[in-house]
């Protein structure tokens, strides 16, 4: 697997997102109605971040995270062609491993 790379969702990567969110193995999870307007209500809210995270050149997954006091509530959607091949932990561990970059200090 390649390194990752982490970018501040766009409007434009709603419509990808929004396909993953209906398929059955991202919606028996994690439910948004409608992407475009989630994206529009947390995308400048203080305290969310929301990455999309790359990998040969191909959106390969998504963090939504919200920082609350001293820790951070995390969504983590895989492309669903990309399930079960181990991209989820890797993601995670490369979010781990850069976390004060993407989201700051997290004061405990």
């Amino acid at each position: 697997m390649t390194d990752f790379i982490f970018s501040r969702t766009i409007q434009a990567e709603t419509d990808i997102l929004q396909n993953w969110i209906d398929s059955p193995s991202v919606n028996k999870w994690i439910y948004i109605d409608n992407w475009s307007e989630y994206y529009a209500a947390v995308s400048n809210a203080p305290g969310y971040f929301l990455y999309s995270v790359y990998c040969d050149n191909r959106l390969t997954a998504h963090i939504a995270a919200e920082l609350v006091d001293s820790s951070a509530h995390i969504s983590l959607i895989v492309d669903p062609e990309r399930q079960r091949k181990g991209f989820g932990q890797a993601v995670l561990s490369a979010m781990i491993k850069h976390s004060e970059i993407l989201f700051g200090k997290i004061d405990s």
